[in-house]
């Protein structure tokens, strides 16, 4: 911890004076915000460098509620999972800066085909997350704040209009709640129509799952809104207590994303929502199945669904709500989710909402398969198609 403390005394002037340089050399640049950007309370800094520049941003899944719809060129959440616009913006990049962000697998998926056609810089305070995932033509060791205040005071040229066009074109292509045939996804569906019918200052808290990445691609955030996951080693579990937590400590409403595997592992902390009279709102996706785990069964190991179908099952969850005095309900179908959705979450009253989803309507998708670049993603474009879509040469089968 002194350690980490005494980077505030490193001299880090001329690199912050060579990223303001390639910046405005930069055609098609990049900021990549991570959770090292809430950690180090640098979001004033960060939106302050988006209002002089227009960079369009992406973001890791720690980094969702740094990116705000009221952003033009917010360009969603990259990795295997991520928002297809979003990967395409990275993989077309020529300058990525990478601020707070470890860089894991999911996000990057081979190293050597991530952002290849960019100079990369990355910032971090911990000299153990710095290069060592991605190969980076500047590494600077900073808190991410002391490192943005001083880009903010470097003048910086960024005429970037025909890298606006190119996004915004991406984004308009390929919606999140829309597969590339234009058929809706219901997931993606439900959690968009949930951020739309949020106040601008609910926390929602998001546990481990399928759910977990429908609410990376298509919750839009705005205003002081927070979006706590479980980072890490995705502990399932988490949204429950954590909503217990942010309420308590915050003083406002939270809302819990969770489904029917997560929720059992705490499904007893419904006393304390209940005894203390806590505003928080619960959305169970409930696919009868442990939904993530089952995906990979399908796709790599022939069906097998064991534990996940097989030997599983998810309990009465309203009778449950009932026993601990919390108000509940079900839906099936989008009409009659969409309306408990939106009647749900006009009123501060605790409640559980169980949306019963069926195996035809729980896709997770796009998303990256073993051996892929992030920008090629299942379901897959065609290869014209692909290539119109890309600056710098796509990789060859």
């Amino acid at each position: 911890y002194k350690e980490l403390l005494a980077i505030d005394t490193l001299d880090i002037e001329s690199e912050i004076d060579q990223v303001a340089k390639m910046i405005s050399e930069a055609q098609r640049p990049v900021i990549l915000a991570g959770g090292g950007v809430r950690v180090s309370g640098a979001e004033t800094e960060l939106y302050k460098l988006l209002e002089r520049t227009g960079i369009p941003v992406v973001h890791s899944l720690m980094g969702k509620d740094l990116a705000r719809e009221e952003y033009p060129y917010n360009m969603g959440f990259i990795g295997g999972y991520g928002n297809r616009y979003g990967n395409l913006t990275l993989a077309n990049a020529d300058l990525l800066l990478v601020l707070g962000s470890r860089l894991d697998g999911r996000q990057i998926g081979d190293p050597q085909t991530f952002a290849r056609g960019a100079k990369i810089v990355q910032i971090d305070i911990d000299p153990h997350e710095l290069g060592t995932k991605v190969d980076a033509d500047l590494l600077i060791r900073s808190d991410i704040k002391r490192a943005l205040e001083k880009l903010n005071t470097r003048e910086i040229h960024c005429a970037i209009e025909p890298w606006h066009k190119r996004v915004l074109a991406y984004k308009a292509k390929f919606s999140s709640i829309q597969s590339i045939d234009q058929e809706e996804i219901l997931p993606n569906k439900i959690i968009s129509e949930i951020s739309k019918n949020m106040k601008e200052d609910d926390i929602v808290t998001v546990d481990v799952g399928q759910h977990q990445m429908w609410t990376a691609q298509s919750l839009e955030t705005r205003g002081e809104q927070r979006i706590l996951f479980s980072g890490g080693m995705g502990a399932m579990g988490f949204a429950l207590p954590a909503a217990i937590g942010a309420t308590l400590g915050a003083g406002k409403r939270s809302i819990v994303i969770v489904g029917d595997g997560g929720f059992q592992m705490n499904i007893q902390e419904l006393e304390v929502i209940k005894r203390r009279n806590l505003p928080v709102k619960i959305f169970v996706f409930n696919n009868a199945s442990l939904g993530m785990v089952r995906m990979q069964q399908e796709q790599y190991n022939e069906e097998n669904y064991v534990g996940t179908e097989k030997d599983y099952s998810a309990p009465d969850f309203r009778a449950i709500a009932a026993a601990y005095g919390i108000k509940s309900t079900a839906a099936s179908g989008m009409d009659e989710i969409l309306k408990k959705v939106q009647s749900s979450l006009q009123n501060d009253e605790s409640e559980l909402v169980e949306i019963i989803l069926t195996e035809a309507k729980n896709r997770l998708e796009p998303r990256v398969t073993i051996g892929k670049p992030m920008e090629d993603m299942y379901p897959f474009l065609e290869s014209d198609d692909l290539s119109d879509l890309m600056v710098i040469d796509p990789l060859e089968e």
